[in-house]
Formats: structure tokens, sequence, C-alpha cells
């Protein structure tokens, strides 16, 4: 629920690709877990060649986070430059 917006400051040059880190949720005593399947990229964002959806455990794991990586079709200027997409996906709760 709720997703976040994250800003990556101070990088310029040779910058090919940015990693981020989806961590799921406990809300109102509800454990989520989550699996890189249930996650994409809404539309084709200006400035970024793809995206890549990755488990760092076991889809659905209690532990499991899901890793962004964002590749960049150029490289990033010296002066300020905003690249901006949407991840569509769901938690689930956890089944004990």
């Amino acid at each position: 629920p709720n997703g976040t917006k994250t800003t990556t400051t101070n990088q310029t040059g040779a910058i090919s690709s940015q990693v981020f880190t989806i961590e799921p949720k406990i809300v109102n005593n509800i454990r989520y877990v989550i699996a890189a399947a249930d996650f994409s990229l809404q539309g084709t964002p200006t400035g970024i060649s793809g995206i890549v959806f990755a488990d760092t455990t076991s889809a659905y794991a209690i532990n499991n986070n899901v890793t962004v990586t964002i590749s960049f079709s150029t490289n990033m200027p010296s002066n300020d430059d905003t690249r901006s997409f949407t991840v569509i996906g769901n938690a689930n709760p956890q089944v004990l």
C-alpha cells in the first residue's frame, strides 16, 4: 500500500543504471509478501531504456524484497535532470 517517491541526487556522468529496493510492509498487523513477477513498469518513460525486477530470496517468502534495476538510455547530464517512472504492482497478505 502507498508507494514512495525516491529521489537520487548528485549523480552525474556515466551512470548507466540505478538500483532500488521494494520492501513489503506490515499494515494493521497484516504482514505482506511480494514477488518480482507482480511488478511492472507503466508506459515507456523518457530517458529509461529498461527495467528489471528481481526477487532477493524466494517469491512470496517473508524475507523477500524486490530489487528494481533501471537502465538509462543516456548518461546523466552535469545539470539537474529528472527521470520519472511509475511501477505498478501488488503485495499480498501472508498466508499462514
